[in-house]
């Protein structure tokens, strides 16, 4: 409930669900004290 997500989506996120709401991740992630990194793009320009 901290992240603002109902116990719906906990669940299929868990499952592995293939469609989620990337911010509703996000604000898991978030609330669970977790970051992501992405590594490996393209610099701008290239």
């Amino acid at each position: 409930m901290a992240a603002g997500v109902d116990v719906r989506f906990i669940v299929e996120l868990e499952a592995g669900k293939p469609t989620v709401r990337l911010a509703q991740v996000l604000r898991v992630i978030q609330a669970l004290g977790g970051e992501i990194r992405i590594h490996g793009l393209p610099e701008a320009g290239v």
